[in-house]
């Protein structure tokens, strides 16, 4: 008989060298291959993002075939960069900005819905090539290639991956050189096709705009059977371990394997340090501060979950000689893995995004006007069209005690392509409070008013509004609903203890 236990393994606590035993093909800061590219260099300084964390070790770049050995390169700081980039076509922004620019956003949270996935079914027509991660150089030559062509390509044009590679000088740790002739040539080569998608683009934004090219339901899945993830969730659950700690797998192994000690380092000459508060300046902005305010509160260890700087590196003196820094809650958000979890929540379990639980950490001001400026570039956008991995993917530089280099034209783009997550951040704090608040009502009338259990259910079965499903299912509904606001309750805790120092 096979053993049924299993064990859940703790990333955020584990050595180096447990995760290269027990992770062999996978990449990070902790890896064996990574280790081995600082020892080349010379370094002990690693910048190592999300995105070169969760590919493999033998990834190689799709534009300019190089292996992940022959990508990385020093800071004149002494920091070894290991950045990968996404690299999507404009042409796809272009279309998704006609799309909604003809169209009023929907009121009705199905209609929204709807009209989302239109304008993603729609979008996604007009681009050339589907999103792809290439290398750090490969998308700084692409860049460079477009600004050479200003005023020939079209605005939102983007080359591919293939074509980029029809126009650089390949070298180990080096940055491309661009054949600019070469770029302009292949610029010809697809600038008719480039149109007829432009044209194409107007012709679904009337669609669009009429209500016409929704799409009924949610996509089939005909042979889904049972995902890795559902069956591990249920295992684990069957011999008490909470499903939150099979979903949260994920995200300690990247916050084990993603690196920024490149604060304040970049692959351009630094420039001049700003001045650095001293211990005194510390103390006395810290007295400064309100005794609930999150500077006082926060762990002593604090770092801004984006740029990774800690206290002493996110205060900015002004001319008047006044330091500044406050400290900002921002919510990180965990997609909803469990199918039987968006059936009860949506009626569907495939179609776009549902939150399962939020977290609460704190960034600097600086990465905090990252939104702030990222909001100002269109109308619909809330505090929460920015994540953490996109905030650390638009910072061009960071440096101690000043403000951050930002690619805004980035960051607007990313906030853009977020308006789907923000409704279902709406949905999600909907759900919260919905269930949270029949949590407190079955306390008022069992506790309060002395109803047996099953009488107080009845009642609140009365009001339950579940158009999707039969009069069958509400029990099991309501009671999946009263998981949920226990679930809520206790990770609100949990969060608390983790946040905030113990003296609290």
């Amino acid at each position: 008989m096979l053993p049924t236990t299993i064990v859940i393994p703790d990333f955020s606590a584990a050595s180096d060298e447990m995760l290269e035993a027990a992770l062999p093909r996978l990449d990070g800061a902790w890896s064996a291959q990574t280790k081995a590219m600082l020892r080349a260099f010379g370094l002990q300084r690693l910048d190592l993002n999300h995105n070169w964390a969760g590919t493999p070790r033998a990834w190689f770049c799709p534009a300019c075939r190089r292996l992940k050995s022959h990508l990385p390169r020093p800071t004149p700081a002494g920091v070894l960069i290991c950045h990968l980039e996404w690299h999507h076509d404009h042409l796809r922004d272009y279309g998704k900005r006609e799309l909604r620019k003809r169209s009023p956003m929907p009121t009705e949270p199905k209609d929204r819905a709807g009209f989302f996935r239109a304008v993603d079914a729609c979008k996604d027509i007009t681009a050339r090539f589907f999103t792809t991660l290439i290398c750090k150089d490969c998308n700084a030559a692409e860049g460079l290639a477009k600004a050479s062509l200003k005023g020939i390509v079209h605005p939102d044009f983007s080359f591919s991956p293939t074509e980029i590679q029809r126009f650089i000088t390949v070298r180990p740790n080096t940055p491309h050189d661009v054949d600019f002739d070469a770029a302009k040539a292949v610029w010809e080569e697809v600038a008719e096709d480039v149109a007829d998608r432009v044209a194409f683009v107007d012709i679904l934004s009337r669609r669009v705009a009429d209500g016409r090219h929704r799409t009924q339901g949610a996509p089939p899945d005909f042979h889904r059977g049972y995902g890795l993830g559902e069956v591990m969730v249920n295992i684990a659950q069957s011999q008490g371990v909470s499903a939150g700690r099979v979903f949260a797998l994920t995200s300690a192994l990247t916050a084990r394997s993603a690196r920024s000690d490149g604060f304040g380092s970049s692959l351009k000459a630094k420039v001049r340090p700003a001045r650095t508060p001293n211990a005194s300046d510390l103390e006395a902005f810290t007295v400064s501060q309100e005794s609930d305010s999150p500077w006082r509160r926060v762990l002593q260890t604090w770092r801004c979950e984006a740029c990774a700087r800690d206290r002493s590196e996110v205060l900015r003196i002004s001319n008047a000689g006044r330091w500044s820094g406050r400290l900002h809650r921002h919510a990180v958000f965990d997609v909803e893995e469990n199918p039987d979890a968006r059936w009860w929540r949506n009626g569907w379990t495939d179609s776009g995004v549902t939150v399962f639980d939020h977290r609460w950490v704190y960034i600097c001001q600086d990465c905090r006007l990252i939104i702030t400026d990222a909001k100002k570039s269109g109308a619909d956008l809330s505090d929460y069209c920015l994540t953490i991995d996109d905030l650390a993917a638009v910072l061009t530089d960071v440096q101690a005690n000043r403000r951050h280099e930002v690619d805004l034209v980035a960051a607007a783009a990313r906030a853009d392509d977020n308006l789907a997550l923000a409704d279902a951040v709406g949905d999600y704090f909907r759900h919260r409070s919905h269930v949270v608040g029949l949590a407190y009502r079955l306390k008022h009338l069992t506790q309060g008013l002395r109803l047996p259990e099953a009488v107080a259910m009845e009642y609140l079965l009365e009001d339950l509004e579940a158009e999707h499903l039969m009069e069958e299912q509400k029990a099991d509904y309501l009671s999946w609903l009263l998981r949920e606001a226990d679930r809520f309750q206790k990770s609100d805790v949990e969060m608390r203890q983790q946040l905030f120092e113990a003296e609290d």
